[in-house]
């Protein structure tokens, strides 16, 4: 296939998309065999200075009376075939974390989602999710995750049994996720750990932290090793924690309602 002939195929294609999308206003109508079709020809013949082209897929809450559609089950044929999603109309990020991770987040399907509207970012750094802007003004947040090369880290998720970084007595939130406060964490080994916090209760609540750090790769002793809440405009004000104590227990972290923190462990 030509060059020129590729191009107007991958319009074409586009075109329809669009269309349906249209027509249909939010999520998608056809199969995994045209999903799969489209994300075979973008791979092909859709490039650009910056890369490979990316597919995005937004879908409101279809989960409404007359409609009973589970989105996480309904497009699952297509998250295969997508690189981002955007989940929006319908959905509230008072969310409890369980659905939150299953019908909000993407994380279960190894994707990521923006958030729509006013977004929660304590609890969505639980998910790697942000604003997306035009709803929202994400940059402090993504100017920190450059700053920190969030890039270079493993994420493991509160939902992940073996996760290094855990709210000690951390609630099962398959069991009751009602008043959770729940740790996620960005790894760099033996160099530095984002950690990220965020709270369903009701109340201010002080937490301590349990912390692998064989995963971590911080000797607990390790001179030198601090933890501390970088300032982000509109989301945190800087706190120095200090010194690691001999031992590497972490000093309690005081979380209010429905908000959080990101904490860095800085090993070198």
């Amino acid at each position: 296939m030509s060059d020129a002939a590729g191009l107007l195929l991958v319009l074409l294609l586009l075109l329809v998309m669009l269309v349906l999308i249209i027509v249909c206003s939010d999520g998608i109508l056809f199969g995994r065999d045209t999903m799969l079709r489209a994300r075979k020809v973008l791979a092909r013949d859709c490039t650009s200075k910056n890369g490979p082209c990316l597919m995005d897929m937004h879908t409101g809450n279809d989960d409404s009376p007359g409609r009973e559609s589970v989105d996480a089950i309904t497009y699952l044929n297509n998250w295969a075939f997508v690189d981002s999603l955007w989940i929006g109309e319908g959905f509230t990020y008072t969310s409890l974390p369980v659905f939150w991770l299953f019908e909000i987040s993407g994380q279960a399907f190894g994707l990521f989602s923006d958030m729509l509207g006013p977004p929660n970012e304590y609890r969505g750094m639980l998910f790697g999710s942000t604003g997306r802007p035009g709803c929202a003004f994400p940059a402090p947040i993504w100017n920190f995750w450059d700053s920190f090369k969030i890039e270079e880290s493993d994420m493991s998720g509160f939902w992940q049994p073996d996760t290094p970084v855990k709210v000690h007595d951390q609630v099962d939130i398959f069991v009751n996720d009602a008043n959770a406060i729940l740790a996620t964490s960005y790894v760099v080994p033996v160099k530095r750990t984002l950690i990220a916090i965020g709270s369903w209760a009701a109340a201010n609540t002080t937490v301590t932290l349990d912390v692998d750090w064989k995963v971590i790769g911080c000797a607990a002793s390790a001179a030198g090793m601090t933890m501390k809440a970088p300032a982000i405009a509109g989301f945190q004000p800087a706190k120095d924690y200090g010194a690691v104590t001999q031992g590497g227990a972490l000093p309690p972290i005081l979380v209010e309602p429905a908000k959080g923190g990101l904490y860095v462990l800085q090993c070198e």
